[in-house]
Order: structure tokens, then C-alpha cells, then sequence
């Protein structure tokens, strides 16, 4: 993703997913357009008249009008994001939309004076983006709109809370991360290939089984942070000789990997882990580790972020001894 760090928060750790818990978890996502706006607060409620089953829909729309407005604006502050690629990140998914209803619906209209302001609060945000696209501008919108949420807040009543979120949560693992089930995946399958697409599949609803390591991340303890939660992988490998090995995610399409070497899954050490190949263009993960004859791995692959996942492919090839992944 891009290497500007106020953009880290906002195209890889899908926004969605802090708005959607609410801030019922104390979600603060980062990056100017995850926390900004000189939102509304409760002094006035502009939205109190509207119908409580709008109130929901109502929010969203405001979702979408918000990310339109900072998604024009954004590439004037950094060129090397697009618009369409900010529009990319800020999308709604459908599988988290459905859960929110379900949680709704088990808790009825308990949540709509915070939908309402929620929703004061983020036209007051786009209204804010609307002015100027500085950066200054941008934090200043920032802090206003962190004020007026937290005011929003208050209105969320706490048992329907706890309520709330675990039907939420119940609906996300039954949906798309699935239930955690093992590691490695298939405990008697030991591959010794070598060649493309070594192992391929999809990990979707497999299972939080693993998490990647803080030093996968380089001391970026936000990106690192933000990577917990995805469904995941994991497979048995033996070198066939000894040698260095490159493993790669590379022609993997759609789907943001996290791909991690360790001697056993329960170590707490990585014999190579890798997020992007060339951060906010290519996505692919790789590495490269040094092993003895009939040395075996378990080679895991996971996605960034809490709902990443996807369909992937595993590629193995035997390299030179000073080879490295490659950089873009």
C-alpha cells in the first residue's frame, strides 16, 4: 500500500470494519480520513426527527457521500494514490453489511440516536473535506470529528451493546473467517515439490489459526496491529536438497497476502515472513530461507486485516544461494 504513513490506516485496514463495530471496541482507525471531521455533537440533532428504521441507512449513505467527497480530494495530497484505488479501499462489504443487520435486528432500535448522530457527525466531516485538501486542514477535521463521536458515543446504551457485538462477531467467524481449526491445515500431507502453484486454495473461512510476528512488519507496530484477525492456511513442506528456497504468493489476484515460514506453527520465531512485494502496487508476498535436506516447514499463508482473504497460489523454486525476492 502506500508508503505514506497517513494512508496506511485508510487503504489497508478497512474502515468498514471500525465503523461497522461502532466504536463499541474502542476502534480507532488510522489516517486523516478514518478519524477527521468538525462532525456534529449533541447539541443539536439534526436527524432526530427521522424515521428510526432510516436511521441505518441513513449512516451509510453518509458513509458513501464522505468517501466520495475524500477520495476527489485525496490524490491532490498524494499523487501516488488514485482515485479509484481510494474508492477500492473505502467500499462497503456486503458479507459485513449483512452481519451489522443481523446484530440490528437481534437489538432493535437501541442503536438508532447513535445512528443519527453518527450520521450528523460524518456530513459534518464530508462538509469539512469539502472546504480544502490540505493536509493541516485535514487533521483539523480530524479532531473535531474524534470530539463529536465521542459524544456520539454516549448514546450507545451498554447491554444491548455486549449484545450487539457478539452477534456481530458470531455472524463475521460463521460468514467469512470460519471457526479456528488447526495448523498446518493437512497434518499428514508433507509436499517435497518444487515448481508453481505448489499449493493453492482459498482461505476463506479457514480459521484464525496463526498471526503473523510484529517483526514481519518492520517495527510498524500499526501495520502489525492491523494484520491480526485474517482466516489462514498453513501446509507441511520438505526440502527435496539442500539449498536456499524462494516462496512466493506471485500471481495471486484479488487478495492481499501475508505469507510467513516458520520450523512449526506453535514457534515464535519466522524463518521469513513478507507482506508486500512493493508496497500499495503489488501485494504478492515472498521470501526466501536457507534450508538442509529434507529440513521441513510449515509455510503459512494468511491476509491482511481481519476480513482479508482470498483465493491464492503457492509458488516454490529452488534459487542461487545469494538470491533475494525480487524487488519491483
Amino acid at each position: 500500500m502506500p508508503s505514506v504513513a497517513s494512508l496506511v490506516g485508510l487503504l489497508r485496514a478497512h474502515p468498514t470494519w471500525c465503523f461497522v463495530l461502532l466504536s463499541l471496541t474502542a476502534c480507532d482507525p488510522s489516517g486523516p480520513m478514518d478519524a477527521g471531521t468538525d462532525a456534529a455533537t449533541d447539541a443539536a440533532d439534526p436527524l432526530a426527527d427521522a424515521p428510526l428504521e432510516m436511521a441505518l441507512p441513513m449512516l451509510r449513505e453518509a458513509f458513501a457521500s464522505n468517501a466520495a467527497v475524500f477520495c476527489a480530494c485525496l490524490p491532490m495530497r498524494n499523487p501516488e494514490v488514485t482515485e479509484a484505488q481510494c474508492l477500492t479501499a473505502l467500499a462497503a462489504v456486503a458479507e459485513i453489511r449483512a452481519c451489522e443487520d443481523e446484530a440490528v435486528a437481534r437489538i432493535g432500535s437501541a442503536f438508532e440516536a447513535y445512528y443519527r448522530c453518527r450520521t450528523a457527525a460524518v456530513d459534518a466531516l464530508t462538509a469539512c473535506f469539502v472546504r480544502t485538501c490540505s493536509d493541516a486542514a485535514v487533521m483539523g477535521c480530524a479532531g473535531e470529528f474524534s470530539a463529536a463521536d465521542t459524544a456520539c458515543n454516549a448514546r450507545i446504551p451498554r447491554p444491548e451493546a455486549i449484545t450487539f457485538v457478539m452477534a456481530y462477531e458470531a455472524c463475521i467467524q460463521r460468514t467469512i473467517t470460519g471457526k479456528a481449526m488447526m495448523c498446518p491445515d493437512e497434518p499428514d500431507v508433507v509436499s517435497q515439490t518444487v515448481g508453481d502453484a505448489v499449493f493453492t486454495g482459498s482461505t476463506d473461512l479457514g480459521g484464525n489459526d496463526t498471526e503473523p510476528l510484529a517483526g514481519c512488519f518492520s517495527g510498524d507496530m500499526g501495520s502489525f496491529m492491523n494484520a491480526a484477525g485474517a482466516p489462514d492456511r498453513s501446509y507441511r513442506w520438505q526440502a527435496p536438497s539442500a539449498g536456499r528456497f524462494q516462496i512466493d504468493t506471485i500471481g495471486t489476484e484479488g487478495f492481499d497476502t501475508l505469507l510467513y515460514v516458520r520450523s512449526a506453527c506453535e514457534d515464535d520465531a519466522d524463518l521469513g515472513c513478507s507482506d508486500d512485494l512493493d508496497r500499495g502496487v503489488d501485494q504478492d508476498s515472498c521470501v526466501t530461507v536457507d534450508l538442509t535436506m529434507d529440513q521441513e516447514i510449515v509455510i503459512v499463508v494468511d491476509g491482511f486485516g481481519p476480513l482479508g482473504r482470498g483465493e491464492f497460489v503457492v509458488n516454490v523454486t529452488a534459487v542461487a544461494s545469494d538470491a533475494v525476492c525480487p524487488v519491483p
